[in-house]
Formats: C-alpha cells, sequence, structure tokens
C-alpha cells in the first residue's frame, strides 16, 4: 500500500507589468533616476494530496482538494538622486513608495475518511492592502585609483504571502504582514597590482521584522502553513579575495563569519518529545535569541585553477582544485539538539580538456575526495512513526569520481 497514492498539484498563472523611467545625463554634479512602476498577477492553484497510511490506528483514506486564486495588484513610485560633491565623492538616497492589494479566495475540501491532512475545511476570501516606504542611504570615497570604501543604510519591503496550500486553513492569518529588513553596511572595494588582485570587505547588520517563515504544527502528518516569525537579526563579516597570479594561475577565497539568531520568535513549534522543562508549553515554544538553521557561524571556501597550453595539439588544458569548509550548524527550524549537523569540509578536484575552438571540453573529476561524510538536512515528523530522525543527503555526500562531457554545436 502506497502511502501517498495519488497527489496533484496544477497552477496557472497571468502577469502584466510596466515601468516607466526618466534618467538623467550621469556626468553631471547632480544625477537622478525616477519612475512608476506596475504589476498585476493572478495565480490560480488546484491541489489534490492524499493520505493512505499502512498504519492501522490512523483512517484508512483521507486527503483534500484545494482550489485557491491569488491576485495581487502593486503599484509604486521612486527615485534615486546622486551627488557627485567631489571627483572621488559621492552621495545617493532613493525613496520607494508601495501599495499593494493582495487577495486570496480559497476553497478546500475533505476526502474519505475524516480530515487527517488538512485541519479545516471551508472557504474564505481575503483582501489586505498594505503601503510602505522604502528609503536607502548610499556614501562612497574613492581611496585610490582603483579602491572605495562606501557606507550604506537602507529599509526594504517584502509584500504580504498568502496561504495558499491545503493545510493554508490551519494558518491563524490567510494572509501574512509584510516583511521589513534593515541594513547597516561598511565596506571596501578594491583592485591592486595592476588589477590583479581584487580584495572586497564588509561588514553588515540586518535586521527583520515580522520574517515570512514556513512553520508546521508537528502533527500526523505535519500541516505547513505561512506565518509571520517575528524579529530576525544577522550581522558579520565577509571578506573575498581574488588573484591572477600569472597568466596561467588563478587563486581566489571568501570568509563568512556571521551570526544570526531569532531576536523575537514567540509561539514557535516544539520539537518532537520536547518537554515543559525543555520550554514547551502548550505545544510551542520561545525561541527568541536562538540561532537560525542552516546559518554557520563560519565559511570558507577556497579555489585555485592552473591553465595549461599545448602549442601543437588542438586542445589545453587546466587542474582546478576547491575546499568549502563550515562550522556546525542547526538543521531545523525547531532547534531540536538531535539535528545539529557538525562541521565539515570538502575537497573536490579536476583535470579538464577543452578544444582550441571551444566546442568541447572533457573533465575527469573527483567530489569529496577525502570522503566525508555529511547532511544537508534533518528532519523529526516521521517520530511517531518509529523514525527517530530522517536525514537529507547530497549527492556528494560520499565521495564520487566521473567524466563529464560539454560539447557546443
Amino acid at each position: 500500500m502506497d502511502l501517498l497514492n495519488s497527489n496533484s498539484s496544477n497552477n496557472a498563472t497571468e502577469q502584466f507589468t510596466q515601468e516607466l523611467r526618466i534618467t538623467s545625463p550621469t556626468d553631471q554634479t547632480i544625477s537622478y533616476v525616477a519612475g512608476l512602476y506596475y504589476y498585476d498577477n493572478e495565480l490560480d492553484r488546484k491541489q489534490l494530496q492524499v493520505f493512505n497510511p499502512p498504519f492501522s490506528q490512523l483512517p484508512v483514506t483521507a486527503g483534500t482538494e484545494n482550489s485557491s486564486t491569488v491576485t495581487n495588484e502593486s503599484m509604486a513610485i521612486f527615485g534615486q538622486a546622486t551627488w557627485n560633491i567631489t571627483d572621488t565623492a559621492r552621495l545617493s538616497a532613493g525613496l520607494r513608495f508601495n501599495e499593494d492589494e493582495v487577495t486570496l479566495d480559497q476553497t478546500v475540501n475533505t476526502l474519505v475518511g475524516g480530515n487527517v491532512i488538512a485541519a479545516a475545511s471551508g472557504s474564505r476570501v481575503t483582501t489586505v492592502t498594505e503601503s510602505n516606504l522604502q528609503w536607502r542611504v548610499i556614501g562612497e570615497l574613492d581611496v585610490a585609483d582603483a579602491a572605495m570604501v562606501y557606507g550604506t543604510v537602507a529599509r526594504g519591503y517584502k509584500g504580504p504571502g498568502a496561504n495558499t496550500i491545503n493545510t493554508g486553513l490551519t494558518a491563524l492569518k490567510p494572509i501574512v504582514d509584510p516583511e521589513i529588513p534593515t541594513n547597516y553596511e561598511l565596506g571596501l572595494k578594491s583592485e591592486w597590482l595592476d588589477g590583479s588582485l581584487r580584495l572586497n570587505v564588509s561588514a553588515f547588520l540586518t535586521e527583520f521584522e515580522d520574517f515570512q517563515a514556513s512553520l508546521s504544527d508537528n502533527q500526523i502528518p505535519p500541516k505547513f502553513f505561512l506565518a509571520n516569525a517575528g524579529e530576525l537579526e544577522t550581522k558579520g563579516v565577509e571578506v573575498e579575495v581574488t588573484w591572477q597570479a600569472s597568466d596561467n594561475l588563478l587563486i581566489s577565497g571568501n570568509l563568512a563569519s556571521i551570526d544570526t539568531s531569532f531576536k523575537e520568535f514567540l509561539g514557535a513549534e516544539c520539537f518532537p518529545f520536547q518537554s515543559v522543562a525543555q520550554g514547551c508549553v502548550g505545544g510551542q515554544q520561545d525561541l527568541s535569541d536562538a540561532d537560525l538553521p542552516f546559518s554557520p557561524d563560519l565559511t570558507v571556501n577556497l579555489f585555485a585553477r592552473y591553465d595549461i597550453t599545448f602549442d601543437d595539439l588542438p586542445f589545453d588544458s587546466y587542474v582546478q582544485g576547491s575546499y568549502h569548509w563550515q562550522d556546525e550548524a542547526q538543521l531545523n527550524s525547531t532547534n531540536d539538539p538531535l539535528t545539529i549537523n557538525e562541521s565539515y569540509g570538502l575537497a573536490d578536484f579536476a583535470l579538464g580538456f577543452v578544444s582550441n575552438e571551444g566546442t568541447y571540453e572533457v573533465q575527469v573529476f573527483v567530489k569529496n575526495a577525502f570522503d566525508e561524510f555529511y547532511r544537508s538536512g534533518y528532519t523529526t515528523q516521521g517520530n511517531p512513526f518509529g523514525v527517530l530522525l530522517a536525514q537529507s543527503l547530497e549527492y556528494d555526500y560520499t565521495r564520487r569520481v566521473g567524466i563529464k562531457l560539454k560539447m557546443d554545436f
């Protein structure tokens, strides 16, 4: 007996956009751009989801039919001006005003066997209208012929989002509130050694209000829905270096040290078997100040490639290698202590041959050369079925050796 024996999803969308702009010449003391933007989208979705569990304690067959239409109409007026204070200093400021109207028309019907997939059946029509003003200020200063330091402060906007899936009726809000990020950044963009060495450095802090997240109720089976997850914060430093060491040798690397956390997240779902002492009260927990999932504190990437030229052959060659290392990270939005992935590093190597005309390329490669086992995700939703912990694996979770052929006609 199949667990999921009849599932389908059909989507149809119609979209229209129009933008009008006026732009000044760029070689003047104050340059500017301004415009109007219009966006109209209609998404029709029909879904059939059937649950046919081989467990005697659950209904024999159950499921839902879901029909939803989401219309999104957005209008905006925007403008940005740049003041060229001197030949080496610039100050830019921009504004954008949005008005969005989102309408959700949804009907969910329970099929034979009881309401297992959907926590509720019925219909609803909801319309939300939101207005928002976004802005940013950017200061730039050239400190050398090919080096610039900058600072920016910006406030963004992500419009309302509709709960359209089968279990969307379980959501407290059919249409969730807009997500508002505010970003602060200082940085350096530069080139040295006659352009052969590129160095970029940035330090940033981004705060999110009403972050839009996909949540579930941790039931059997889980019911997913869109909700606002309160306040988030991400801050850190990123460094990027690219060096063309010679005509044949390219070396690059980047490092990211990033701290991410839920600054305020009340009412988050509990992980399986979470006790009151561990913070689960009434099926909910407080994840304020907890780490965000899939966000290691430290990530390092290295890459090198050496090109080999053959004067008397119809092809050239190259050898290359890369290395990726990341710190331990939480892989589940519930912050279950069982779903923390330890740090790991992956090394890839390749030997390639490229025709002089560029019509073909042959590459012999090895991925995860040192056979470092790692996981890309965890889930504990199978817990009620006796599966304590399920893991997701990528293609290169173990060493892979292969040959790749690319041809252009």
